[in-house]
């Protein structure tokens, strides 16, 4: 016989059937249009359960943020590489195929772009989500340090930053116009070029 949820999973469920609704409104309709009675609907429950849980649209589309953040990180800690080694698989997942088809990167895209005039809310959402795929990147580059593959004296925060916009640059170009960007040359190049930007001192 089926174990019964208990309360908690069954709110946890239900979260997350709003998410994944959000992301996919997001992706396909864009954020005007994403409204928390459109979200609801797709995700078959009540205006005012979607209140109940997120409060407003813009603490959802937070959520939706931070969860896109978890499933990109999912992806990252499947293995155990360390310095070079993990900034080189953070390019390859962000720009590979997988998480795309999911709607999320589009989303995510259409939520960098709305939080430039949007309510700080959601502007802290995705600034607190950059600040967090900077750090990882960090954290990498001191551990390239301590494996000698990088010259101490290296500008940790804004290779970081360079790196990240290297992720979203290339990335945004492949969603508006697959056909005509070479995936895996991007990938490559982008790989390559991170390479030697960051052992230029070493």
């Amino acid at each position: 016989m089926e174990k019964r949820r208990t309360q908690a999973e069954r709110r946890a469920a239900s979260r997350r059937r709003l998410i994944d609704a959000a992301i996919e409104l997001l992706a396909t309709r864009g954020y005007a249009r994403t409204s928390l009675a459109a979200i609801g609907e797709k995700a078959g429950v009540s205006r005012g359960l979607i209140t109940h849980h997120f409060g407003s649209k813009e603490q959802c589309i937070a959520e939706v943020v931070a969860h896109i953040r978890r499933l990109v990180e999912a992806e990252l800690h499947e293995n155990e590489r360390r310095g070079l080694a993990a900034i080189e698989n953070l390019l390859r997942v962000y720009l590979q195929e997988s998480w795309q088809h999911s709607y999320s990167a589009r989303a995510m895209y259409v939520i960098l772009v709305e939080a430039l005039t949007a309510e700080s809310e959601l502007l802290g959402a995705v600034a607190e989500n950059n600040a967090a795929i900077r750090a990882m990147i960090c954290t990498w580059i001191g551990e390239a340090v301590d494996l000698g593959e990088v010259s101490p004296q290296i500008d940790a925060q804004g290779m970081a930053v360079v790196i990240e916009g290297i992720l979203r640059g290339v990335l945004l170009q492949i969603l508006v116009d697959p056909d005509k960007v070479d995936r895996e040359a991007a990938i490559t190049a982008s790989i390559n070029m991170a390479r030697a930007a960051l052992v230029a001192n070493a």
